[in-house]
């Protein structure tokens, strides 16, 4: 990344990555620290049941990549607000879920 604070980085997972915890922690913290953007979206099954490995979702959020489980409905609004830095308030952990 040329700018990274002008730089926006989308993860859509399962957090059942396939290489270490270590390294996926790793990578999120460089990305956190170069100043782009990061945001972690949790994946729904087909019913929109979020389904994730919460305890990786929580060590990646720890690690400055907010995390959460949101409806295609919702998922423009909570990704603009992380975006603009207003971090919606959608549980005491910083791994929220958000569904409609």
């Amino acid at each position: 990344m040329k700018v990274p604070s002008r730089s926006i980085v989308v993860l859509v997972s399962d957090f059942e990555e396939g290489v270490s915890v270590g390294e996926m922690l790793a990578e999120v913290t460089a990305l956190a620290q170069s100043g782009a953007k990061i945001v972690g979206l949790a994946a729904l099954d087909d019913s929109g049941t979020a389904r994730f490995h919460q305890g990786y979702a929580q060590m990646v959020a720890t690690a400055g990549m907010p995390v959460a489980a949101v409806s295609p409905e919702r998922l423009a609004d909570w990704v603009g607000d992380q975006i603009r830095g207003q971090a919606a308030q959608l549980s005491k952990s910083p791994v929220g879920t958000l569904l409609s």
